[in-house]
């Protein structure tokens, strides 16, 4: 191979894309008459104002002065133009987030034109939410209610489009803080288990303030401290919107919330309006054997290793995430370069070290059967894998259940190119990450997570390549023939009967 100064990497010629326009899909929708609609939508927004007024009266004399508030979920059928602009011009909203929506239902007046039976396309947007705030989003629903064809205040337009399209409102509850994160799922395990603390992941809505934000977690280590738990950890990156906080708590204080969702409804941990989110924690992790075993190779392919090509003495350009090698393996020795400022090591024996010695292995040699080109460059290797027993005695290589996945990636990227604690930058000649690690509860569902946002701006801001080369959906495919069937298949047969099955 050439000893080329930088990695040789051939992308497609650079072209400008258009930015597409969210149009909703679907066919025209037809709307119901504003009559039908400010009869439907006035009992909503009164059950709001009540709830917030209710938050208030509970957060009266609270040592920390906060103030009611509350992230509205608006969903409309249909799209709804330049409304992130009219939120910012009312006083009190921020805006969160918006998703699209498929499948809503048709009904209350809302249907397609051409098929009335169809489902519908949609947008949900997300908005915190005071009191005042909410007062004036009312008071412009009254305006329109008796008068569609009202002017409204310059900017505020759109939110006339948005009462005609405008499906339900509601705020953002314990459910939607719980569901599909499989979070009381993995509270149950370990109950099961005897664990008598858990841990678990507090996403919060990521506040432009850092009083507000500061605000959010102080109320949120009261309610911890009252459950007999603590914050672990807590991480804030600006530049993904994140702010995360690793909570734990007793057992015994939650065991009776489990099946019961009137219990949780009333639990404060979960009614906390500053939450997005509430996950499982400590799942990134790969089972090990206990009878792992690094044989050396016999003496004939030692000899063949150590005649290949060793490693230039100079930078590493390739970058390993992943647990802690074995350096002196045959196939590794003077072609890694470890960084352990966590000192992993200390936990770890030899047995133990699986993970990151297979792909530290293909990193350097590719598929060993296809007698690939050796690196002929070292890599660097920053272990965020330790040996840690599961809460089912199991053994397993993973990231620690004291740090956020998040913030171990993200302060490992940022001590690669501006260092830390005073130091300068460890390997900055560095312009591939392998990131061969999953979070298995955290599959892509609607949105990104922070964790592929933290990716997306990291290799934005350093100008690098992830290679993120694991699945985090283990569940096995549901084909609708037999094993014996599908192996008789055609080729391109086979690979309809998978592709249908992931859909």
């Amino acid at each position: 191979m050439a000893d080329f100064d930088h990695p040789l990497l051939v992308f497609p010629a650079f072209t400008r894309a258009e930015r597409a326009k969210k149009s909703g899909g679907g066919g025209r929708p037809k709307k119901p008459e504003p009559s039908r609609q400010a009869e439907r939508l006035a009992p909503q927004l009164q059950r709001l104002q009540d709830a917030l007024e209710q938050r208030r009266i509970a957060l009266q004399g609270n040592s920390l002065g906060l103030e009611p508030e509350q992230v509205l979920v608006l969903e409309t059928v249909g799209p709804i133009s330049e409304f992130i602009r009219s939120v910012e011009k009312v006083e009190g909203l921020e805006w969160m987030g918006e998703h699209e929506l498929d499948d809503i239902p048709p009904g209350d007046g809302f249907e397609d034109e051409a098929d009335p039976d169809k489902p519908l396309k949609g947008q949900l947007f997300l908005v915190m939410s005071d009191l005042q705030a909410l007062d004036q989003l009312r008071s412009l629903f009254d305006a329109w209610r008796k008068n569609p064809d009202a002017r409204f205040a310059r900017g505020l337009a759109p939110l006339k489009k948005a009462f005609e399209h405008l499906h339900a409102i509601r705020h953002w509850d314990v459910e939607d803080r719980l569901r599909e994160t499989g979070l009381l799922e993995d509270w149950q395990e370990r109950l099961e288990y005897g664990n008598e603390r858990v841990r678990f992941e507090a996403e919060l809505w990521f506040r432009k303030s850092p009083d507000r934000r500061r605000s959010a977690e102080l109320y949120l280590r009261q309610q911890l401290e009252a459950l007999g738990g603590n914050i672990v950890a807590q991480t804030v990156i600006p530049e993904i919107s994140y702010h995360g906080l690793l909570g734990e708590i007793e057992i015994t204080q939650i065991e009776h919330l489990l099946d019961q969702r009137e219990s949780r409804a009333k639990i404060k941990l979960f009614q906390c309006d500053d939450v997005m989110f509430m996950r499982p924690v400590g799942q990134c992790a790969f089972p090990l054997d206990d009878e792992t075993d690094h044989k050396e190779e016999d003496k004939a392919e030692l000899g063949a290793i150590r005649h290949t090509a060793s490693p230039a003495q100079s930078s590493p350009v390739i970058a390993l995430f992943d647990g802690l090698p074995l350096t002196r393996h045959l196939r590794l020795d003077g072609r890694v370069i470890v960084d352990d400022p966590d000192n992993y090591e200390a936990d770890y024996q030899a047995r133990e070290r699986s993970h990151g010695t297979s792909m530290a292995s293909l990193v350097c040699h590719g598929d060993l059967d296809a007698q690939e080109d050796v690196a002929e460059r070292p890599i660097y290797v920053r272990p965020i894998m330790k040996p840690n027993p599961a809460f089912n005695g199991q053994s397993r290589e993973a990231i620690p259940e004291d740090t956020l996945p998040v913030d171990i990636v993200h302060r490992a990227v940022v001590r690669i190119f501006d260092g830390d604690g005073g130091d300068g930058p460890v390997a900055p000649s560095v312009r591939i990450i392998n990131l061969s690690i999953c979070d298995p509860k955290r599959p892509f569902l609607r949105e990104m997570s922070p964790w592929a946002r933290l990716l997306d701006w990291l290799a934005y801001k350093y100008d690098i390549l992830f290679v993120v080369s694991a699945g985090n959906q283990g569940e096995k495919l549901k084909l609708d023939v037999s094993g014996v069937d599908f192996n008789s298949r055609a080729l391109e047969e086979r690979q309809r009967l998978v592709i249908s099955a992931l859909a």
